[in-house]
């Protein structure tokens, strides 16, 4: 399973999206994962709840609102949400979430 990392505050987290980690955000926002990680479905919380997913299995007890936490303090340190939300996406694709030759927002 291909991993990307994004940087925050000079610590590298990796993102992982398997199947858990899917099914657990298609849980808690209701709707599939290819619905809510198409860039044009996704508002704020969105990208929260996604950045979630993705950290928790490296992360043992990650919450929505650590993940929050982390955003704030990538986008207070210059960072821009429209780089971390490639980057998610990247990495949801990547995973084969999307099935194999789909992307983000695809049908």
């Amino acid at each position: 399973m291909t991993h990307r990392t994004i940087e925050i505050n000079n610590k590298e987290y990796k993102l992982r999206y398997d199947f858990n980690a899917v099914c657990e955000i298609e849980e808690k926002s209701g709707k599939s994962i290819m619905h809510i990680a198409s860039t044009e479905n996704m508002g704020v919380s969105t990208i929260r709840l996604l950045l979630w997913g993705g950290l928790k299995h490296n992360n043992e007890g990650m919450t929505v609102k650590q993940a929050g936490e982390l955003i704030q303090e990538y986008m207070n340190a210059d960072g821009e949400l429209e780089n971390l939300v490639t980057k998610i996406t990247e990495a949801i694709t990547e995973s084969g979430a999307f099935g194999k030759n789909l992307k983000a927002g695809e049908k």
